[in-house]
């Protein structure tokens, strides 16, 4: 008899606990949709964001490559084009420095240091040359300058009359886009 009772107990409780593992399946699958959703929906946002941040860096460098003084040829005049980076520097507190390069890589100016006496090449030289070649802006790789802190190029193309005449860069500190990551 009592078996007889656990059998009927257990035919009873068998379509219940098939039914439990099927919702909880199903709960779980939803339960991972979402979590995927929200997880893209984040990433979409810190996307949007960083982008966002290189847009603007990129619009004040275009901005200021167009100035006449960014077209100097000669030491006064890259002296003055010099002295306007430095001050459109000082109000990017996420730059390191502006540098104005050559199409060979040779660094005209650097608003941070003087130029004499030192290695004067770009740290980056492929994103110089993808600049180059494209006549676009870029972004290079994170590399240790020649101070040694990190730091990530953008480049824009100086140019004058269809010609990419030098390439203006900022030497953008990685906290700039950890600080656009705490926003977000």
């Amino acid at each position: 008899v009592q078996g007889r009772l656990m059998l009927i107990a257990s035919v009873a409780i068998l379509p219940l606990a098939v039914v439990c593992g099927f919702a909880l399946n199903a709960l779980l699958q939803a339960q991972d949709a979402q979590t995927r959703a929200s997880t893209l929906g984040v990433a979409r946002a810190v996307a949007t964001a960083v982008d966002s941040e290189l847009r603007l860096t990129i619009a004040a460098l275009d901005a200021l490559a167009l100035t006449e003084p960014l077209s100097a040829r000669t030491p006064q005049e890259l002296e003055a084009a010099r002295k306007l980076a430095a001050a459109v520097r000082r109000s990017h507190p996420e730059w390191v420095a502006l540098l104005l390069a050559a199409p060979d890589g040779g660094v005209l100016f650097n608003t941070e240091r003087d130029l004499t006496g030192t290695a004067n090449r770009v740290v980056d030289p492929d994103s110089l040359a993808q600049v180059m070649r494209s006549g676009r802006p870029a972004v290079g790789a994170m590399l240790p300058g020649a101070q040694g802190q990190l730091a990530f190029a953008v480049r824009v193309p100086v140019q004058r009359d269809g010609d990419t005449r030098h390439v203006l860069t900022a030497a953008v500190l990685p906290e700039a886009i950890t600080a656009v990551l705490r926003r977000q």
